[in-house]
């Protein structure tokens, strides 16, 4: 909003955005120094690019967390990305700055559903990282002013996958050998889900149905035995 020496309201400004870099931002406003080109660059505007996508170790998650099984589990990445700001005037520019800065301290924590298919909201903070202004007035009389601020931020994203399809493990076997050569079996723990034939939890094998039967989204319990002989009775 632009106001008059008396301080009333006397025009309000859309500031468009676009993707671009300030490289071609500048060569856009330089091209014509005198403003007089129907094409040339109206100010005042903004531009952003994204500088830099790394991936976040600190955010690591466990891959045996998955979303409700259909995806992977979600990767961290943190994309760094330039909001360019440009103005002809201190004024604009400044009027612009004001209405994001305080916004960040020193990020700003935002709520997004991130999968089309799913209703679970993630929180991905976006920080702020840098401000700098750059100004042209000390140019020659033909160079055209052009005042930009220029914003670093920090989106700490995440990335999903899909879940290859893959048979559900039901049954476990766990040989321990006493000899490096593994030939002297000690011991055999094996373990599986238990499910009664009323579909009720057990954990005891001889109430449970067969393991086979038994799907991955049933109520069942966990079955572990360990067979202290397991060469005699093979």
């Amino acid at each position: 909003m632009r106001e008059v020496s008396s301080g009333t309201e006397h025009e309000t400004v859309d500031v468009p955005l676009q993707y671009a870099p300030i490289q071609k931002f500048i060569a856009r406003i330089e091209a014509d120094a005198s403003g007089g080109r129907a094409s040339n660059i109206i100010y005042p505007r903004m531009s952003f690019e994204i500088t830099n996508i790394q991936r976040d170790s600190i955010r690591k998650i466990q891959k045996t967390n998955r979303i409700d099984n259909n995806y992977f589990v979600p990767v961290p990445y943190n994309i760094d990305f330039q909001l360019n700001i440009g103005s002809k005037n201190a004024e604009d520019s400044i009027k612009i700055v004001e209405q994001i800065l305080p916004l960040f301290n020193p990020n700003l924590a935002i709520s997004a559903q991130l999968l089309d298919n799913n209703d679970e909201i993630f929180s991905t903070p976006l920080e702020l990282n840098n401000v700098v202004m750059n100004d042209t007035y000390d140019g020659d009389f033909m160079t055209r002013r052009a005042i930009i601020w220029q914003l670093d931020f920090t989106l700490r994203y995440y990335f999903f996958g899909p879940i290859p399809d893959s048979a559900v493990i039901k049954f476990v076997k766990t040989n321990i050998y006493s000899d490096e050569e593994m030939t002297i079996l000690d011991q055999e723990m094996t373990g599986q889900p238990g499910l009664t034939a009323n579909s009720e939890p057990t954990t005891d094998i001889n109430d449970t149905i067969a393991y086979t039967s038994i799907n991955a989204d049933d109520n069942y319990g966990f079955i572990f035995q360990v067979d202290e002989t397991p060469e005699a009775n093979n």
